[in-house]
């Protein structure tokens, strides 16, 4: 149906647009049925196989492109920062940031 994923992606506009199409078709279809049903098997043909080629032709030329519209492709999402990243290396020997704090100011040693 109209719900299906594979057709998510089409817009509502466009849904619309092969709706309507399909709705008339199949009133179309229905009133020839109709008179196909009423004439005597003896009469000419309501209906000609020309006249259905034609109307599916319509129907074709409206709703393919629509409903052959392909899904957008994905959006792109940064990749996730790597979990396996080496840890920080310790800070060398004579480096300050692994020197002892200097004493508090008039501590006596």
């Amino acid at each position: 149906g109209s719900s299906d994923e594979r057709y998510a992606h089409i817009e509502a506009e466009d849904r619309a647009k092969v709706t309507s199409e399909l709705e008339r078709t199949k009133t179309w279809l229905d009133d020839v049925e109709a008179k196909i049903a009423a004439s005597p098997s003896t009469a000419d043909p309501v209906i000609m196989a020309s006249e259905i080629t034609l109307k599916v032709g319509s129907l074709t030329t409206v709703c393919d492109p629509i409903m052959r519209k392909p899904k957008p492709a994905p959006k792109a999402e940064p990749p996730p920062p790597a979990a396996d990243t080496a840890p920080a290396e310790p800070a060398a020997e004579g480096d300050p940031a692994d020197a002892a704090p200097p004493p508090p100011a008039g501590a006596d040693m």
